[in-house]
C-alpha cells in the first residue's frame, strides 16, 4: 500500500455533540496515523482531513473566516466535537511544516444532491429535527434564527463530493496548493425569508416565533421520543449562542481549483423541499404503522 497510494480523504470521525474532547483521542491520533503513513509513503501521498465550519462558530461580530488557520482558540464552538476538529486542524498544521503533503477541508452543513442518488436527509439530524418540530406532535412552530445565524450556506453532497475530488486533481486538470479551503455553498439564503416560506408551500402548517419562544415550547412538549423527537436535541440548542452577527466564510481560494463549487446553485428550491418533506412524512408513516397499540 506504502508504494501505491496517492490520496487520502479522511472523512471518518465520531459525529456527537455530546461528548467532550477528550473523548475523541481515538480519532485524532487516527488522524496523525495517516499523516505519518503519508510521509513514509513512496508517493508523497496527499492527506485531505476533512474539518469543519464549527472551528470557527464562535468568532466574534460580524466576520469572514478566511481560508486559512484561524488566529485563535476562541473563534471554535465550545462543543467537544468542534474542538476535536479544531485540534486535528492544528495537528495537520504541524505535519505540513514538517514535509507533510496536507490539506483541511473546513466543511459546512451537507444536505442530500439534486442531480445523484437520493433525495433522503436523514431525519434524526440536528436541522431537520428542528422542521420536524413543527409537527402537532411536538411545538407546532419553527423558530426565526437571530440575525446572526439567519444566513444558510449549505452544500449539497455531490457538489461538496466533486469539489473534494477536483482539489485533490483527481478529475481536473488544476491541483489545489492552499493548507486550508472552507467548503460552504457560495450561494447563501435566508432561513427567515427563504426556507420558511417554502416549508409553508410544501405543506407543512406551523407558527413562526423568536428561537427563545420556540425551545419553551419544545421544553414544555412531550418527551416521548416516538412522537417528537426534536426534544431529545433541546439541552443542545439551549447551549447555542447568540451571534450578534453574520458568519461568512471565504470561499475563493476553494472556488477557484473546483468548477463544481463555483457553479453550486442555491439549495432552497420548493420542488427540491417538497422531496425532503414528503420522504420524511412517509417515514413517519411507517413508524406509526409499526408501533404497537
Amino acid at each position: 500500500m506504502k508504494s501505491l497510494v496517492t490520496h487520502v480523504i479522511h472523512c471518518a470521525w465520531a459525529v456527537n455533540f455530546a461528548i467532550q474532547l477528550t473523548a475523541f483521542e481515538p480519532q485524532l491520533l487516527g488522524l496523525h496515523n495517516l499523516l505519518a503513513f503519508g510521509l513514509k509513503s513512496d508517493r508523497n501521498a496527499r492527506v485531505f482531513f476533512c474539518s469543519s465550519i464549527g472551528t470557527a462558530q464562535a468568532t466574534p461580530g460580524t466576520a469572514t473566516v478566511a481560508s486559512a488557520m484561524l488566529p485563535s482558540l476562541d473563534n471554535c464552538s465550545s462543543m467537544g466535537y468542534s474542538q476535536s476538529k479544531l485540534v486535528g486542524e492544528h495537528i495537520v498544521e504541524s505535519a505540513s511544516k514538517n514535509g507533510a503533503n496536507a490539506t483541511v477541508l473546513r466543511i459546512g452543513q451537507i444536505i442530500p444532491g439534486r442531480r445523484r442518488g437520493t433525495k433522503l436527509w436523514n431525519p434524526s439530524e440536528a436541522i431537520p429535527l428542528i422542521i420536524r418540530s413543527a409537527s402537532k406532535d411536538s411545538t407546532g412552530a419553527l423558530p426565526i434564527l437571530d440575525t446572526g445565524r439567519d444566513t444558510c450556506d449549505w452544500i449539497e453532497a455531490d457538489t461538496l463530493a466533486d469539489t473534494i475530488l477536483q482539489l485533490a486533481g483527481i478529475d481536473h486538470a488544476v491541483k489545489s496548493t492552499e493548507l486550508v479551503y472552507n467548503l460552504v455553498n457560495p450561494r447563501v439564503f435566508s432561513w427567515k425569508d427563504d426556507l420558511l416560506p417554502s416549508l409553508h408551500r410544501a405543506g407543512l402548517k406551523f407558527d413562526t416565533i423568536p428561537w427563545q419562544e420556540w425551545l419553551d415550547r419544545l421544553e414544555a412538549s412531550t418527551e416521548d421520543a416516538k412522537t417528537n423527537p426534536s426534544r431529545k436535541l433541546l439541552g443542545f440548542w439551549r447551549k447555542q449562542t447568540h451571534r450578534d452577527g453574520p458568519l461568512t466564510f471565504d470561499t475563493a481560494p476553494a472556488e477557484a481549483a473546483s468548477p463544481a463549487l463555483r457553479e453550486s446553485l442555491r439549495v432552497v428550491d420548493d420542488n427540491f423541499i417538497g422531496q425532503i418533506i414528503e420522504f420524511w412524512e412517509k417515514q413517519e408513516i411507517a413508524a406509526k404503522t409499526q408501533r404497537p397499540h
